[in-house]
């Protein structure tokens, strides 16, 4: 009789050591309450079913596990694997359309608020028996309100220093112009201001990560660009601007260094030596303060 009970003990626990995730199939999925705050979700794929599926336009042998989730508000969802294991996919539905994939990380973007979404964590073969990096994070972004030219947002720029902080991670990711002249994709939102002097205006993004590009209107001249900070110069009292600030779609969901700094500087009067100022030199100490 003993020997039955440890038969169906030992049954019991192979079961249990190679009993598929719940979230197994799509009909299935483990619900997540997705918001603006960053969500740490722990998986188990090492059990999961391998079936021979065609996703990111790729058919072969695929491990996955499913989640659902209900977007807050219209925006971005960034969802990061830590690893190239881990990849994802997003549906509007169970055998539905594939909105976008990608691996590692991805930012998904131009979703609806109040919509319910699919997401699908899948593996190799190769990849699904390893052990590690089984977890994501996953944050929601709101749509960025200044995400184009024509919605920019109106700062006040004066020659005193303004902060400026700002939301790129719900900004639309778009395949554009960057600094060096060659296009690829990336997150952008709009400034617009009017000059206070004629002279330079000084941007500080504090990091590469953020992108300055200047123009005299929207779709207009592009008067300068660069990286991480700018003095933008020549600029013309009450004349008015666009600042488009820009990161690439791998720094756009990221949360730090989420603000710049800017300020007019009026023109020097004695910006050549046309106009020198004439200063008189004594045998006493004299002290002159300046505009550079």
């Amino acid at each position: 009789m003993k020997k039955h009970y440890f038969l169906l003990a030992f049954l019991l626990m192979t079961f249990s050591l190679f009993a598929q995730p719940a979230n197994d199939d799509c009909t299935s999925p483990e619900a997540l309450a997705v918001t603006t705050n960053s969500l740490t979700v722990a998986f188990d794929i090492n059990t999961a079913s391998l079936n021979n599926e065609t996703i990111c336009s790729t058919t072969a042998d695929f491990a996955d596990v499913w989640y659902k989730f209900t977007m807050p508000f219209n925006g971005n969802l960034y969802v990061d694997g830590a690893i190239g294991w881990n990849n994802f996919s997003l549906y509007d539905t169970c055998g539905g359309a594939e909105i976008a994939c990608g691996t590692s990380n991805k930012l998904f973007t131009n979703l609806t608020s109040g919509s319910t979404y699919v997401l699908r964590v899948y593996r190799t073969a190769a990849q699904a028996s390893k052990t590690g990096y089984q977890s994501f994070t996953i944050k929601a972004f709101e749509t960025a309100l200044n995400d184009d030219c024509a919605t920019a947002e109106n700062i006040t720029v004066t020659t005193d220093i303004l902060t400026i902080d700002f939301n790129i991670g719900g900004a639309s990711i778009n395949n554009e112009m960057g600094c060096s002249g060659t296009t690829d994709d990336y997150a952008d939102i709009w400034y617009d201001f009017t000059m206070p002097v004629s002279g330079n205006l000084y941007v500080d993004g504090a990091i590469g990560w953020n992108n300055f590009a200047l123009y005299d209107a929207c779709s207009g001249t592009q008067i300068q660009c660069g990286s991480s900070n700018q003095l933008f110069t020549g600029l013309t009292s009450g004349t008015d601007y666009k600042l488009r600030l820009f990161r690439t779609t791998s720094n756009a969901d990221n949360g730090s260094y989420l603000s710049f700094i800017i300020k007019a500087f009026e023109t020097a009067l004695n910006d050549d030596c046309a106009s020198a100022e004439n200063i008189t030199v004594t045998t006493d100490i004299l002290t002159i303060d300046f505009n550079i």
